[in-house]
């Protein structure tokens, strides 16, 4: 790895100050984030209440934090579902032929063939509305991107000389899965992943903004951004808050993505000349 990778520690440092606030508010007095206080409703930002208040008086800065835990959680959740199913999958159907290989390899173009919304807003259709059910679904939809992308490096490595030589030398499948295939594949998988996680908070954000996420009182910066719609012009600090925090989110996972790649890629550390910055 590149001692100066700028996109690797500046997106580092995005998470970390995303995930350490969100622990913040976490430890914080139970419940902050839903108290009503009608007499504060639609304050501005103020020594007692920094990002201001909304329509029910609840103060914004306590409710985008919270809002923060439940993107992180459906990020990390859904990235999870996705690869859990996805990459072996993927492994698998890079081993297998006849009708079986076929049969899945549709199967998964069947689903990458539909916008990843529509898919999700038919699961969420199907199981009900909720940030549970939002995870869930989102999970699913990763799943084709999950099984391509591990399907076409296995296919890749299991070609490749230092395989076949270790074929010959009477390992089992199992083990050259293991050892030989999985290291090579994995660093692939680290960057989809960054991508996915992205996406996914989006998607959440989009399911909430719809009324499909998380639901009241609940606070999610999708569902903020839809309940900042009705006092945009008094109160435009209800939505300018969950959309920033939401856009500083997605730019730190895609600037670690991007530092990830590039330094995992052995292409780009032989393009670019030593010591410069990414």
């Amino acid at each position: 790895m590149r001692s100066r990778n700028l996109p690797l520690v500046v997106g580092a440092l995005l998470l970390v100050a995303v995930a350490g606030a969100t622990l913040v508010e976490t430890v914080s007095e139970r419940d902050a984030e839903t108290r009503v206080d009608v007499a504060q409703r639609l304050q501005p930002p103020s020594r007692a209440h920094p990002w201001g208040t909304d329509d029910l008086g609840r103060d914004v800065l306590v409710r985008v934090l919270a809002g923060g835990r439940i993107a992180l959680e459906v990020g990390t959740v859904a990235v999870g579902l996705g690869a859990t199913a996805g990459v072996p999958l993927g492994l698998v159907a890079a081993r297998i032929r006849g009708w079986p290989s076929g049969v899945l390899a549709y199967t998964m173009d069947a689903l990458m063939a539909f916008p990843a919304i529509l898919l999700a807003l038919a699961m969420i259709a199907a199981l009900g509305p909720g940030h549970v059910q939002a995870m869930v679904a989102i999970g699913l939809v990763l799943v084709p991107a999950f099984w391509r992308l591990a399907r076409a490096q296995a296919l890749v490595v299991w070609n490749r000389e230092f395989v076949e030589a270790a074929r010959a030398l009477g390992a089992a499948e199992g083990r050259l899965l293991v050892r030989h295939v999985l290291p090579h594949v994995i660093p692939v998988l680290l960057v989809q992943a960054t991508t996915a996680f992205s996406g996914a908070i989006l998607s959440e954000a989009s399911l909430s903004f719809l009324g499909l996420g998380s639901q009241p009182p609940t606070p999610s910066w999708g569902r903020m951004l839809q309940e900042a719609t009705a006092a945009l012009g008094v109160a435009p600090w209800m939505a300018l808050f969950p959309g920033l925090a939401l856009g500083v989110t997605v730019l730190g996972v895609n600037l670690l993505g991007d530092g990830v790649r590039d330094a995992l890629d052995p292409q780009m550390r032989r393009v670019l000349p030593p010591g410069s910055i990414v």
